[in-house]
């Protein structure tokens, strides 16, 4: 598979434990100078955000991206979005039809309320250089079962085997494409994209903030990337947390 630009390096594995561990150890022993993807077949001990597994079965994509850092830190929060936005645009290419394609705040892409692919970031800020790691799984031949909320595949969507190096290259592209907008400090138009595309935006919803349970409406994201709730009382702003599936 060639690479989409010579910025960007991309190494395979059959097997890995997590690709996001892995990213740790490449940033750890050679310090990249510029993004570095890490892709496995499967993952044995996949992670999703907080304590979840994720459950990774030869057939779906599984990938991270250690990310020098190159852009101010106070911008740090678009890579969520530009991450969610980057894989919405990769896997709609692919849908017969994408109307019920959604984002879930922070960065989890629904199709019709099912989980199709999910991101994990983690950051590495030190005084002498800053690297984000942004997991990345979607789900192409498999969707996970047993899990607390509904899942869906893209080959169970197009109903034909889609071809998952075409999905990897698409991906690579696409994430470089939207991380340009963070570089141009272009706030706006991410901020204003997933927007137009979030799931249950000006809706009811649940939000889950470590043990607590707020009820409202999802009315608008701030410029760093914060959910606005409006709850019965007063407009509530998050920075972390996240939105229930329940719906």
């Amino acid at each position: 598979m060639k690479n989409e630009t010579s910025l960007t390096e991309i190494i395979r594995f059959k097997s890995l434990e997590s690709t996001n561990d892995e990213a740790k150890k490449i940033i750890s022993t050679l310090s990249p100078e510029k993004p570095v993807w890490i892709i496995a077949d499967k993952q044995t001990k996949g992670r999703g955000r907080g304590q979840n597994i994720w459950i990774s079965e030869i057939g779906n994509v599984y990938c991270s991206v250690a990310l020098p850092i190159l852009f101010d830190t106070k911008l740090l929060p678009l890579l969520s979005c530009s991450s969610s936005i980057a894989v919405f645009d990769c896997v709609k290419k692919y849908l017969p039809n994408t109307e019920k394609l959604k984002i879930k705040w922070p960065n989890d892409i629904l199709l019709n309320d099912s989980k199709l692919s999910g991101i994990l970031i983690e950051n590495i800020i030190t005084n002498v250089k800053n690297y984000s790691i942004v997991g990345i799984g979607i789900n192409v031949a498999h969707s996970p079962k047993n899990l607390s909320h509904e899942t869906i595949c893209l080959n169970n969507i197009c109903e034909r085997k889609v071809d998952l190096e075409d999905v990897i290259d698409s991906l690579v592209k696409s994430f470089n494409k939207n991380l340009l907008h963070i570089y141009k400090n272009d706030t706006d138009f991410l901020i204003n994209k997933f927007k137009t595309n979030s799931w249950r935006y000006q809706k009811n919803i649940e939000f889950k903030l470590n043990d607590k349970v707020i009820e409202g409406k999802i009315v608008d994201f701030t410029n760093d990337f914060e959910i606005i709730v409006q709850t019965d009382k007063k407009t509530e702003v998050f920075n972390s947390g996240e939105v229930s599936f329940n719906y």
